[in-house]
């Protein structure tokens, strides 16, 4: 993605973006690792006649984290599900602006809200612990708003970049699908 050049705002953050999307790229990947090494060793001792009964509760909870974290990986990328065949079809490079900034703005306030509530949610979930595991549910809990505050920082990137942008905007709409 090129950046607004002229913008030094944008400029700093992309940056922010791109470092932000390589710490979570970095955490799926780990939890992602976990998971697998625990779905082959879960196999191996069922196939052995035993089971380890606390693989099952830590693999759901690296799923809620590959999940809610994999999603900001998702957006960076403009890999969401996204109806651009609308804006493709407009000529007037105003209206495509107006409504990707009116768009990415509704999506900023619903990662806000989530963001907010999750927090909440994990903060007051410190003394919940887990069923098989022994620690607090905040922990998997927080996998809910640091996702969403990772994809807070695409999402000012995007539309800051679009609402500054002179020309071409295309860089800066969610989906960027061919159809």
């Amino acid at each position: 993605m090129g950046a607004n050049k002229e913008n030094p705002v944008v400029g700093f953050l992309k940056k922010v973006s791109d470092v932000t999307d390589r710490v979570a790229l970095l955490l799926v990947t780990v939890y992602i690792s976990i998971l697998t090494f625990l779905a082959l060793i879960g196999i191996t001792y069922r196939l052995m006649g035993n089971s380890i009964s606390w693989s099952e509760e830590l693999s759901r909870w690296l799923l809620i984290g590959i999940a809610f974290v994999g999603a900001s990986v998702v957006l960076k990328r403009g890999a969401h599900v996204g109806v651009v065949f609308f804006l493709k079809l407009l000529k007037s490079k105003a209206l495509k602006k107006y409504i990707t900034v009116i768009a990415n703005l509704l999506v900023l306030v619903t990662l806000g809200y989530f963001f907010w509530f999750g927090w909440m949610a994990a903060i007051g979930s410190f003394r919940q612990m887990g069923g098989i595991i022994q620690i607090p549910m905040a922990y998997v809990k927080f996998n809910l708003p640091l996702g969403c505050f990772i994809m807070i920082v695409h999402m000012l990137y995007y539309t800051v970049g679009a609402a500054t942008a002179k020309d071409d905007i295309d860089d800066y709409i969610l989906s960027r699908s061919e159809e």
